[in-house]
């Protein structure tokens, strides 16, 4: 193995700067005279003083600074050799707990080796159990783990949740393991210190520092349940699995991927918030998989348009788009499309990802209280939420591929405006496009780069709604949209169809 040799610089003070200390600071000397009792009482305080100023330092040698639990720079706590001290006691308190995990991948049929991987996890239960990410144990026939006295265990995998790329393995050590601390990841403010402790290339219990550059991370817009908290703390290959700790020494989440290019560090890692493996690890030792609660709706974000016109304070909440299941937990508790949910059991709803958190951390047949705006009203429901399914679903955001039709008079205007030519809704067209409905408008021209098409506005979406104006025919869609001037906010209520599946969405934009 290639040894890596740091190039290191000595420093040292430039040629006559002790000339030049002496000319800013020149030497004075002052001649004190005491006689008779003024010089016994001079020598007694001198004395006294001596022996108060040795006390101190003997003190401040000997005994380490008292930290607080939490240490945030501040203008009281800004010594660099307090910050230093602060990461040395976080880091001491949980080297015991990080292990190296190694793994091995055979065909124990044909006992061909087929591949190893290394990454990191740590003890959170005195018994032998240890989180790391799924993606490091996949697959493995054996798995090992190496701790920071050189101790090496086999390990088991409990269980596993793919979703979160979590998994819980256990070693039998005939002793109970030293654990770490787990913090409260919702208490973690952007700016706060951290650190990030694993194997990266295989270097154990290396300790890297950094602080918290975003919450709420989303890096796959196709994975529901991410709620990373991300850090500029160096992580590279071989961290995956390890702790994410503040500077209490808790562990406020786990280390699990890298935005790079190149395949190394680059300044943005993403970690599993506590808030989230927490739940997933006390499932797994219980009951062996993960099960999450299902409303049947599908949210988004509130839009700023979509408040304008729906008279919203604030665009806060998550909007119902659409009710997915017919008979599901929210269609039997009466909420509807353009329903805004702003509550869950008590908790503020920000948006639809926080939705989408609460419902999937809230346990199979449990009822729970909704507060949600219906035009403009507080309402609320309760819910008694079912088990979610794993399984792939029709992709409702599907475009319909057709021949795109020259533009007619009529609509040249819209187009221009909006970069949308829309026609009256046929029988014939319903058929075609897989939709029941009798009246309307469809968009038969989306024009690439335009506004609509910026919205997420597809060919072949019907468009029921215009700013809570119902449309049955285009020149009901024409005469609503006249009415707008450039700036004003524009909501569509349409209806997608795709592969046999129907779904609901709002669209808003601005008209240009």
């Amino acid at each position: 193995m290639q040894e890596i040799q740091p190039n290191l610089e000595q420093q040292s003070l430039p040629k006559g700067s002790a000339k030049m200390s002496k000319q800013l600071f020149p030497e004075r000397v002052v001649t004190i005279r005491l006689t008779g009792p003024s010089l016994v009482i001079s020598l007694v305080f001198v004395l006294l003083t001596g022996v108060g100023i040795g006390s101190l330092v003997v003190h401040r040698t000997d005994a380490a600074p008292e930290l607080p639990t939490n240490i945030r720079m501040n203008a009281e706590v800004s010594s660099p050799l307090l910050l230093s001290a602060a990461f040395a006691t976080a880091a001491q308190a949980v080297e015991s707990s990080v292990v190296h995990i190694t793994t091995v991948d055979l065909d124990s049929e044909r006992d061909v080796f087929l591949s190893q991987s290394s990454g990191s996890g740590f003890v959170i239960d005195s018994a032998g159990y240890i989180l790391t990410n799924y993606h490091v144990v996949k697959d493995a026939s054996k798995i090992k783990t190496r701790f920071v006295d050189g101790a090496v265990l086999t390990a088991s995998l409990v269980g596993f949740d793919e979703e979160t790329d979590l998994a819980v393995i256990k070693v039998n050590s005939g002793k109970a393991l030293k654990t770490s601390q787990v913090g409260d990841s919702e208490r973690v403010t952007v700016g706060d210190w951290v650190l990030a402790i694993g194997s990266p290339f295989g270097l154990e219990q290396t300790v890297t520092a950094g602080i918290i550059s975003a919450k709420e991370r989303v890096t796959d817009q196709n994975r529901n349940f991410q709620q990373f908290l991300q850090t500029d703390a160096a992580i590279n290959p071989g961290n995956s699995g390890g702790p994410l700790i503040n500077l209490a020494g808790e562990v406020i989440g786990i280390n699990s991927q890298i935005a790079t290019r190149k395949g190394n560090f680059e300044g943005v890692g993403f970690a599993v918030p506590s808030s989230i493996f927490m739940d997933v690890y006390s499932q797994l030792i219980t009951q062996g998989r993960v099960s999450r609660g299902f409303l049947g709706v599908y949210p988004s974000k509130v839009s700023s348009q979509f408040a304008q016109v729906y008279s919203l304070k604030e665009p806060n909440g998550a909007l119902i788009h659409d009710i997915t299941e017919v008979d599901g937990p929210a269609a039997k508790a009466g909420l509807k499309s353009g329903d805004v949910v702003t509550e869950f059991n008590g908790h503020l709803v920000k948006d639809d990802r926080d939705l989408v958190r609460y419902i999937v951390s809230t346990r199979v047949n449990t009822p729970v209280k909704l507060k949600y705006l219906r035009n403009g009203l507080l309402q609320s429901a309760t819910v008694t939420l079912i088990e979610r399914q794993n399984k792939q679903t029709p992709n409702p955001l599907r475009p319909i591929q057709e021949v795109k039709p020259k533009l007619s008079k009529s609509d040249k205007d819209i187009s221009q405006r909006l970069g949308l030519s829309i026609a009256s809704l046929t029988e014939m067209r319903a058929q075609q496009l897989g939709s029941k409905a009798t009246e309307g408008v469809f968009a038969r021209i989306v024009t690439s780069g335009g506004v609509a098409q910026d919205a997420d506005l597809r060919e072949g979406d019907i468009i029921k709604e215009v700013n809570k104006q119902v449309i049955t025919k285009e020149e009901d869609f024409l005469q609503a949209i006249n009415k707008l001037k450039p700036g004003d906010s524009l909501v569509l209520f349409i209806e997608r169809n795709a592969r046999q599946t129907a779904s609901h969405r709002y669209i808003s934009l601005t008209i240009p």
